[in-house]
């Protein structure tokens, strides 16, 4: 659906949060997985001992500007969508960067990076 939406140019002015991947590590406990979108029918959700395993990072950090066309994209689509669940909340801590199209009205503080830019060019495919 999100995919869909950048598409068809009908998602306005979104915001990414970049985390720090050692929320992983650090909160085990309150983490599950899903290797693909975790609302999926055919989702698997577990622990970290249980899917960690089955995960594919190199399809899941494949580069975005080397998926050029439909196959590529269809091929990887699923195992891109793997989720990190968090129980509760993330802590500011782990918050690395929010890219945002406009910083303006934002309560920043002092150790957080906020970096300006085109979010929905930056998400979308090119193809």
């Amino acid at each position: 659906m999100f995919s869909a939406k950048l598409y068809y140019l009908q998602l306005n002015d979104p915001a990414i949060i970049k985390i720090d991947p050692k929320i992983i590590t650090d909160h085990e406990k309150d983490i599950l997985l899903s290797d693909t979108n975790s609302s999926a029918s055919l989702a698997k959700t577990g622990s970290i001992n249980e899917l960690l395993s089955s995960l594919d990072f190199q399809i899941i950090y494949f580069p975005k500007d080397r998926i050029t066309n439909t196959n590529i994209y269809q091929n990887l689509k699923k195992k891109k969508q793997s989720e990190i669940l968090v129980k509760e909340k993330i802590p500011l801590e782990y918050v690395k960067e929010i890219y945002v199209s406009t910083a303006k009205g934002l309560n920043i503080t002092d150790n957080m990076k906020i970096t300006e830019t085109d979010t929905c060019k930056k998400l979308r495919l090119n193809f």
